[in-house]
């Protein structure tokens, strides 16, 4: 027969789910005994019926008959998964000897069919010799029972080995191991009470009307509350809270979680401050369901966030003649693809000299040169006495711009015409690029496209002529138009002032 290897599994809890059904008036004469039986590979045996041979000894390795105290003789037991069970003392095998369990050194020997004992054999402690103490274990298989210095044995699945004792202290429904409680029920809060080896608190396990069940972990020795766990009566069915926010308790919630009408996330500071809330709660509104502190988010982490770059240039900066004048410029790295709209505004005093028109021009580009769809003309006419010409300006521009890309955007000056002592002052010049991940309708970009060559031969650097394809006329076409639209609203005026003056001597001469 191949060699059978028998594994004990929980034989504490198994000799108490045979007294779950015996009365407490009288000491049983029997225990339920369970184990596994495996072949040599550790496999279980087949299913179905076995025999087996039960024998008590009062020594651990003695095998002279005369150390035998009990013989269950051969016996058949069923297994299943290499599980089986037997009831010890009972019928058909023989009783056990009246103070049989008086002797607190007996060891039990299993033999399964015409194998050798299997070793070792297991010292019988623990719910055996209750037998002997005439106290039993109640209906619902507690150690109530037990008296002060009776104890239960628990098992190491590793080698089997008998380690340690568990005390019932009848006093506080309690078990101690030696001088200290460890297991604890309190039956006023319905609680299972935890305690390490220093007496202090370190679990609870329990349930009350309104939290129907609970656990919490502690901190010992302050027994100070670290974790609480719940399962809720109320529209909330489980609420988390995990504390220690502060150096020192007592603690202040830092975490806490519930689930049930609308998960809740909320992350508090080490005062108990709400510092981070995800509140899915039926009711609340779309912006209020997540709540984070200012900062919370670098602006690196979001790749489509709005942003704004602005300058200042107080000024004045002078354009005296026809070369550009270098106001100021400004710079934006945008995260993401998108458009930067770029805004300009100031004032500009026009020093001018009569006879001869004054013509100051500040404009908007991106590489400084002159640009026709994003500039400003002041133009005092040469019929204007001399003197100074006060007045504000405003620029626009709209450009595309690609993720990661830097923008810069130049504000420039000149002065295209103008007599002798004649100049343009440009001051409190402000330039703003804003960035926009995003448009909501149709976008029109005003930004001159790069071209490869300039208008004007006399200005190979392209300092001051305009780019062709933005216009088609040249700057001194540009200005004989302007020119003629100030003749055309000059002879407008004065035909309306003759017109005038006629009337008033009609007027008169009534």
């Amino acid at each position: 027969m191949a060699t059978t290897r028998l594994r004990t599994v929980a034989l504490v809890a198994c000799c108490l789910m045979g007294f779950a059904t015996i009365a407490s008036a009288a000491a049983p004469n029997s225990f339920t005994y369970q184990g596994r039986l495996t072949d040599a590979s550790g496999n279980p045996v087949a299913d179905g019926p076995t025999n087996v041979r039960f024998i008590i000894w009062n020594s651990p390795t003695s095998t002279a008959p005369g150390d035998v105290v009990w013989n269950s003789g051969t016996v058949s037991v069923t297994t299943a998964d290499g599980l089986f069970s037997a009831a010890l003392g009972q019928s058909p095998m023989p009783a056990f000897p009246s103070g049989l369990f008086n002797d607190t050194s007996l060891w039990l020997g299993i033999t399964v069919g015409a194998d050798p004992e299997l070793s070792p054999r297991t010292r019988l402690r623990a719910v055996p010799y209750a037998l002997a103490s005439g106290n039993a274990v109640s209906d619902h298989g507690s150690l109530s029972g037990l008296g002060d210095d009776d104890h239960a044995q628990y098992v190491l699945e590793s080698g089997d080995t008998m380690t340690g004792d568990l005390f019932h202290d009848d006093a506080r429904s309690a078990w101690r191991n030696g001088p200290e409680v460890v297991v604890e029920i309190e039956p006023s809060t319905n609680e299972i009470i935890l305690y390490d080896d220093n007496g202090d608190r370190t679990a609870n396990l329990g349930y009350d009307s309104i939290n129907a069940g609970h656990l919490k972990l502690y901190e010992a020795p302050a027994a100070d509350e670290r974790v609480n766990l719940e399962a809720t009566n109320n529209s909330f069915v489980s609420h988390l809270e995990l504390y220690a926010t502060q150096e020192d308790g007592p603690y202040t919630p830092g975490i806490e979680m519930i689930g049930g009408d609308g998960s809740r996330l909320f992350m508090h500071d080490q005062t108990g401050g709400l510092e981070l809330a995800f509140d899915m709660l039926t009711g609340i509104p779309g912006n209020g369901r997540v709540t984070m502190p200012d900062s919370a988010i670098d602006s690196r982490e979001i790749h489509d966030e709005p942003g704004v770059a602005h300058r200042f240039t107080f000024g004045p900066v002078t354009a005296s003649t026809g070369t550009d004048e270098l106001i100021d410029s400004v710079e934006v790295i945008v995260p993401s693809n998108g458009y930067v709209l770029v805004m300009v505004s100031g004032y500009v005093d026009v020093d001018h000299t009569t006879g001869t028109a004054t013509n100051g021009r500040v404009w908007v580009s991106d590489d400084g040169l002159l640009d026709f769809d994003n500039f400003f003309f002041a133009s005092i006419t040469g019929a204007l006495p001399s003197g100074s010409y006060y007045r504000s300006f405003s620029l626009m521009m709209m450009d595309t711009v690609t993720a990661f890309s830097t923008n810069k955007y130049i504000v420039a000056c000149d002065l295209s015409s103008g007599g002798s002592g004649a100049d343009a002052n440009f001051s409190r010049v402000h330039i703003s690029a804003m960035f926009f991940p995003t448009s909501y309708g149709d976008v029109e970009f005003t930004k001159r496209p790069a071209v490869a060559g300039y208008d004007s031969p006399d200005d190979p650097e392209g300092l001051r002529a305009p780019r062709s394809e933005v216009h088609t006329i040249t700057v001194e076409e540009h200005e004989a138009r302007l020119q003629a639209e100030l003749a055309r609203q000059r002879q407008q005026l004065e035909s309306r002032l003759t017109e005038m003056e006629a009337r008033l001597d009609n007027l008169e001469n009534r």
